[in-house]
C-alpha cells in the first residue's frame, strides 16, 4: 500500500511541475485565445478541464515598478525572474519564469544561476537541498546565463554550504533518472525551461558585442591556414563565407582522441581553433557530450556539455549539419554557460533532420 501511495504522490507532484512550467496563467487561460493557446489545449487536459470549470481573469494590480528591486545580485541569493520573460514557445508550451539560485557574475552584466524547485519529491540524483528551512532543491545539472535585468524579484539566501555544494556539483551527476520515468521527463522538462530563458538572455547580451574574433580573421588567408594543420576541408566549400568554411572543416584522424568507430552516440567532439592576428595558428580537438537532442514542430534542439577549463574565453559558432545541408542556429537560440551548451534550428522542410549531427567549432585568441 506504501508503495502505491508514494507512486500516487510522485505523479501528483508531475503534474504540479507541468501545471507550474508550461501552462498558461488563469488570466491567459481565460482569454479570447488564439493559436498558441488552441495548439496548448490540444496537449493539455488540464487546462482544458479549467477553461471548462470557467475561469475569471484576475487583476492583481502588482506592477513591476512596485516590486522592490536590489540592483547588485550576490551568490547565494534566490531571485524570481522579470514577469515580462513569461510567453508562448516551443512545444504549445507557456514558459513561466522559475526561481533560480544566483552562482557568480561578471563584469559585463551577466549573471551565472541554477534553477531551483519547490517540490523535494521530484529531487533525484545530483539534486542538493536548499537548507536554511527553505523547500525545494537546486539543479547542478540546469545552468545557464542569464542578465542582471531579468531578475526582479530577491527571495532570500541559501545556507554557505548548499553554495558550496551546487559549485562544486559536475554538469552532469553521477547517476541518471531511469529513461521514461517522471523524473526523467521532470529533468527534460526543467532544462528546456532553462533554455527558453537563457536563449532570450544569451540573444540581449550578443547585442551589445562587436563581432568578434571571427570577424578578426583574415579571410583571404583563412583556407591557407586550415591547410597548413592536420584538418580536411571538403571540396566546393573553399568560397563559402567564413562561418561555412569552418564547419565543413574536419579534424584528420590522427588528431581525434579515438577512432570514430569506437565513437558512442552521444560523444562528440569541438573543433577549437587558435587565432593570433587574425590568423588561425593552430587547432585542438576539446571531447564535448550531447545530452540532449530533440525534434519538435520542426525546431531541432540540442545541449551538452564540456571541460569549460578549455573552452572558457573562445567565441562560439554551432551548426545543424549533414552531408547535404548546413543550418545556423535560430537568431539568439543558442549560448554556452561553464561548459554547458545549447542551440535551436530550424529544420522545417529539410530532408531528414535526424540524420544531421551538432557541429561546434570555437575560436581562441592567445
Amino acid at each position: 500500500m506504501k508503495k502505491t501511495t508514494d507512486a500516487s504522490r510522485i505523479v501528483l507532484a508531475w503534474l504540479h511541475a507541468w501545471n507550474m512550467r508550461c501552462c498558461p496563467p488563469d488570466a491567459v487561460l481565460a482569454g479570447s485565445g488564439g493559436p498558441e493557446l488552441e495548439a496548448h489545449l490540444d496537449i493539455c487536459p488540464l487546462c482544458r478541464q479549467a477553461r471548462e470549470d470557467g475561469l475569471s481573469p484576475i487583476d492583481i494590480g502588482l506592477q513591476a515598478k512596485d516590486i522592490a528591486r536590489r540592483q547588485e545580485p550576490a551568490s547565494g541569493e534566490l531571485w524570481s525572474l522579470a514577469g515580462d520573460l513569461a510567453g508562448w514557445g516551443p512545444k504549445c508550451r507557456y514558459y513561466t519564469p522559475p526561481v533560480v539560485l544566483v552562482t557568480g557574475l561578471t563584469p559585463d552584466g551577466a549573471v551565472s544561476v541554477v534553477q531551483t524547485f519547490g517540490d523535494p519529491l521530484l529531487a533525484g540524483p545530483g539534486d542538493v537541498p536548499l537548507g536554511g528551512g527553505i523547500i525545494g532543491f537546486a539543479e547542478p545539472w540546469n545552468r545557464y546565463t542569464l542578465r542582471k535585468e531579468d531578475l526582479e524579484l530577491l527571495l532570500g539566501a541559501v545556507t554557505g554550504e548548499c553554495l558550496r555544494q551546487v559549485t562544486a556539483c559536475p554538469d552532469t551527476p553521477a547517476a541518471s533518472p531511469q529513461p521514461g520515468s517522471l523524473l526523467w521527463f521532470f529533468r527534460h522538462m526543467e532544462v528546456e525551461t532553462g533554455w527558453y530563458f537563457a536563449s532570450q538572455a544569451i540573444a540581449g547580451l550578443l547585442d551589445g558585442e562587436d563581432a568578434g574574433v571571427l570577424c578578426s580573421l583574415d579571410p583571404a588567408s583563412l583556407a591557407r591556414d586550415l591547410g597548413r594543420l592536420p584538418l580536411i576541408l571538403p571540396d566546393g566549400v573553399a568560397d563559402g563565407s567564413m562561418p561555412t568554411l569552418l564547419a565543413h572543416t574536419m579534424p584528420a584522424d590522427d588528431l581525434l582522441p579515438h577512432a570514430a568507430a569506437d565513437r558512442k552516440q552521444e560523444e562528440t567532439w569541438i573543433l577549437k581553433f587558435i587565432v593570433s592576428r587574425g590568423r588561425i595558428r593552430d587547432v585542438q580537438v576539446v571531447p564535448a557530450m550531447v545530452t540532449l537532442q530533440a525534434e519538435e514542430d520542426g525546431v531541432m534542439l540540442v545541449s551538452g556539455h564540456c571541460d569549460p577549463q578549455q573552452v572558457a574565453t573562445g567565441e562560439w559558432l554551432f551548426r545543424w549539419q549533414s552531408a547535404r545541408w548546413s543550418v545556423s542556429p535560430l537568431a539568439g537560440q543558442y549560448g554556452v554557460d561553464n561548459g554547458v551548451f545549447w542551440a535551436a534550428f530550424s529544420v522545417d522542410g529539410l530532408a531528414d533532420p535526424l540524420q544531421g549531427e551538432l557541429v561546434i567549432r570555437v575560436l581562441v585568441t592567445e
